[in-house]
């Protein structure tokens, strides 16, 4: 027997815990969708990788350290 979402979610949103919980992380969640989403646009439009060289505020890059 399969429930609907909408039945699972009113249910949990009926707990006070649960939603002093989801609103304690919803900063953080954000955040995380937000980084995701960049992560996948970079990688769709081929951009800077995560492995590129950090800059100084100057633009220019940071000489590497051995």
């Amino acid at each position: 027997m399969t429930i609907p979402f909408k039945a699972v979610r009113d249910r949990w949103n009926a707990d006070s815990a649960y939603r002093a919980a989801h609103a304690a992380i919803g900063l953080e969640m954000d955040l995380a969708f937000a980084r995701d989403e960049a992560r996948a646009k970079r990688i769709r439009t081929g951009g800077a990788r995560s492995s590129a060289a950090p800059r100084r505020p100057d633009g220019r890059a940071h000489p590497i350290r051995r």
